[in-house]
């Protein structure tokens, strides 16, 4: 199951990535392909200040140890879906992450199929944590959407799915998040691609974690987003290399 999952998640990220016909199409538009060039330039020059900042993953086998069943039950209803989506994130590294920081209350932005928000709800489970997890509808799924397959049903209750963008909904997802308690213990952002909207969200979700939470940002290598949102929030930066992808780590310390 590890192999799977990182067979799923590899990719440079140097070029578009392109996940069916239909996308494909999409981007050929003649209206749409300055925007493609613009992303491929962002992802070269992401790609070149990562590799310069890099570490390589410190994530463990303890989430593909201990849950290698639960894995697999999820590997087998994601690849009975009709539409193809992206691949999963750095797992390992998530799972460990929440379980050093204990986490109970949750927000991630992008959920796809699930695989992150899997990883996440085996941490929390065991302390009654609860995880909000914010994702645009898929155009193509029609009634029967992909969002989320990778959750089976006994996890579900301790997850709420909000279907809409980060625009929208984020404020209210910290708002319901931290109602009676205060503050977040981990957030996991993996949606909008663009700096702009990138920093923004992780503002946002940077400023609602308690001293010693952490925030995770996948795919930092689109663009240098991550890199600014850094020096914005006078943090070092903090970039894992998993398979040629990058992942960005930001630890909120008591200031």
């Amino acid at each position: 199951m590890r192999e799977s999952c990182r067979a799923v998640a590899a990719g440079n990220g140097l070029t578009m990535r392109v996940l069916s016909a239909q996308h494909a199409l999409y981007w050929a538009h003649p209206r749409r392909v300055p925007e493609a060039f613009r992303r491929v330039v962002r992802a070269r020059r992401g790609n070149a200040w990562c590799r310069s900042v890099a570490q390589p993953s410190p994530a463990s086998d303890r989430l593909f140890i201990d849950h290698a069943n639960a894995l697999d039950d999820a590997r087998n209803r994601v690849g009975q879906s009709t539409v193809r989506l992206g691949g999963a994130a750095n797992l390992g590294l998530l799972y460990d992450v929440a379980e050093r920081v204990e986490a109970r209350r949750v927000i991630e932005t992008g959920v796809a199929y699930g695989w992150s928000t899997l990883a996440i709800l085996l941490s929390i489970a065991p302390r009654s944590g609860h995880l909000w997890s914010i994702d645009l509808p898929y155009p193509y799924g029609g009634d029967r959407q992909p969002v989320g397959v990778a959750v089976p049903d006994e996890l579900r209750e301790q997850w709420t799915l909000i279907v809409g963008s980060d625009r929208d909904h984020v404020s209210g997802a910290i708002a319901e998040a931290t109602s009676g308690a205060g503050t977040l213990d981990l957030a996991h952002y993996d949606s909008d691609k663009t700096p702009s909207g990138m920093i923004a969200t992780c503002t946002a979700l940077f400023d609602a974690l308690r001293p010693g939470g952490v925030l995770v940002v996948d795919d930092v290598g689109d663009h240098l987003g991550f890199k600014q949102l850094c020096q914005r929030l006078q943090v070092p930066p903090l970039v894992y290399d998993h398979h040629g992808k990058y992942q960005g780590v930001i630890h909120k310390t008591a200031r």
